[in-house]
């Protein structure tokens, strides 16, 4: 009777071991690769006037395979929707190279204890198949501040480059 006792605790701690082992092996980042391409990207933007809410979407468009910026500003009050050059998007792989992005990927956090603040949503996916998927509301990842004023002028100089000047002095 002892013994089998003692092979349900062995059988346990095998099982254990290995559902450890599985799951340290899961967690393990795979290589990241600079060099892939950008499918698509989102970044929004709340906050507590219209003025502080809007969105940049860069994605293919599903007939013409092409690449296209979408503007969504003032709470959608103005968008535009232009064609993206290779100069836009590579700007944006610069973007998230140099300000390490893909680190943010997981990050969703949110304060509750602010009721008037803002937050933001980041979704990359890229051409290797990985992706980056963030959001907070009043709690932001290391370096959001610098990354999102790199974001905004990316893509405000895009609009002005097609001569573009919101109303409202976006």
């Amino acid at each position: 009777m002892r013994l089998g006792k003692w092979i349900w605790i062995g059988l346990v701690i095998v099982i254990l071991v290995c559902i450890t082992g599985f799951l340290f092996r899961g967690n393990v980042n795979s290589p990241v690769n600079e060099n892939a391409g950008i499918n698509s990207f989102f970044y929004s933007h709340s906050g507590s006037s219209t003025m502080e809410i809007y969105s940049y979407e860069l994605e293919k468009d599903e007939e013409t395979g092409e690449m296209q910026v979408e503007y969504d500003l003032f709470c959608g009050y103005q968008t535009y929707t232009l064609p993206a050059d290779n100069e836009l998007v590579l700007g944006l792989r610069t973007l998230v190279k140099d300000h390490d992005l893909r680190k943010w990927d997981g990050f969703d956090k949110t304060n509750s204890l602010i009721m008037d603040g803002s937050g933001f949503e980041l979704y990359v996916s890229f051409d290797d198949g990985t992706g980056i998927n963030a959001s907070g509301s009043n709690s932001f990842p290391e370096g959001y501040g610098e990354a999102a004023d790199a974001i905004d002028d990316l893509f405000r100089g895009y609009l002005k480059k097609h001569g573009i000047d919101p109303e409202g002095g976006y």
